[in-house]
């Protein structure tokens, strides 16, 4: 009998009696928000909980994450690293005085800072527990956002519009050009395509091999934040709440989709496996599934401490 069972067990197993059951995913999704009073971490694997915060004496404007750190703008407060390797407990290791950080982004070892009338400030990071700056440039000041695509630093300098940067050589960064055509609030790069946040205005966008060519423009009023991934623009467009664009041609671009958000005042986005992260400036953070981005769902909303600035996610 003994002999037999497993050989039964087999044919159950042929004939399609017994099914595979999937694997469960491994990984774990956490949102880091910068809010108006910290920083705040969801767990947004299932349903969204916050599960730990930071207090700051500033309202927190950016965040990113690397590994298991997490660099924050805090403004005049300048920038604080955090270790997030336990998103419960998250444990700062320093903070760097700088003259009002806005915005930041990571490149491999380094960090960029938009530190507003003070230009653009570059700290090797290879130690995170103690960067070390290495450079800063004056002539991109006013800067508010700062995006790194290649060796190239796209800044968006508010009122004084977006400067281009060469950071092939981060410790010496060279002034390339600067394109004035409003006030550039931030700015995404892809497939040499250039996304600039234009408040007032729209989305201009850019032939990132020729500044002069403007290729087309998604006209808004009260645009804050972008992301564009094959061919589709998703934008924070704040009180009109959230926009997918088809940008496939430059152009003529029109809208797929559009969705209010809970706060009603889109500010800050991040897509990440076919879900959009949006911080509302009213304290709260959506999840829209945007697997189809002409029918977009929100998936979940939760409340945050303070207005949620700026999210980024740390996956485990």
């Amino acid at each position: 009998m003994k002999a037999i069972f497993p050989v039964i067990l087999a044919l159950l197993f042929l004939s399609g009696c017994f099914q595979m059951i999937p694997a469960l995913p491994q990984e774990k999704v956490y949102a880091l928000v910068a809010t108006g009073e910290g920083l705040e971490v969801f767990d947004v694997t299932a349903t969204p909980v916050s599960i730990s915060f930071v207090s700051l004496a500033n309202s927190a404007l950016d965040v990113e994450v690397s590994g298991q750190y997490a660099f924050l703008a805090d403004g005049q407060s300048g920038i604080h690293v955090l270790d997030v390797s336990d998103p419960e407990n998250p444990v700062q290791l320093n903070q760097l005085n700088t003259h009002y950080a806005y915005g930041v982004d990571l490149s491999g070892d380094y960090l960029y800072v938009a530190d507003w009338t003070n230009g653009l400030l570059v700290y090797n990071v290879t130690d995170p527990s103690s960067p070390v700056l290495v450079a800063r440039l004056e002539e991109a000041d006013w800067a508010e956002k700062v995006h790194i695509s290649g060796n190239r630093a796209y800044v968006a300098c508010y009122n004084e519009g977006l400067k281009v940067v060469d950071v092939s050589n981060p410790a010496n960064p060279v002034f390339l050009e600067r394109v004035n055509f409003g006030t550039v609030r931030s700015v995404f790069v892809s497939d040499e395509r250039i996304y600039a946040v234009v408040y007032g205005e729209g989305v201009s966008i850019i032939d990132a091999n020729d500044l002069s060519q403007i290729l087309g423009t998604y006209e808004s009023q009260t645009p804050y934040d972008v992301i564009v991934s094959d061919s589709v623009l998703y934008l924070a467009d704040y009180a009109f709440g959230v926009q997918t664009i088809d940008v496939s041609d430059p152009g003529n671009p029109f809208v797929l989709d559009h969705i209010p958000t809970s706060g009603g005042k889109a500010q800050s986005l991040w897509l990440y496996e076919g879900f959009l992260y949006i911080a509302d400036f009213n304290g709260y953070l959506t999840v829209v599934d945007v697997s189809d981005p002409s029918h977009m769902n929100e998936v979940f909303n939760v409340l945050t401490q303070g207005s949620a600035n700026a999210v980024s996610l740390l996956v485990q």
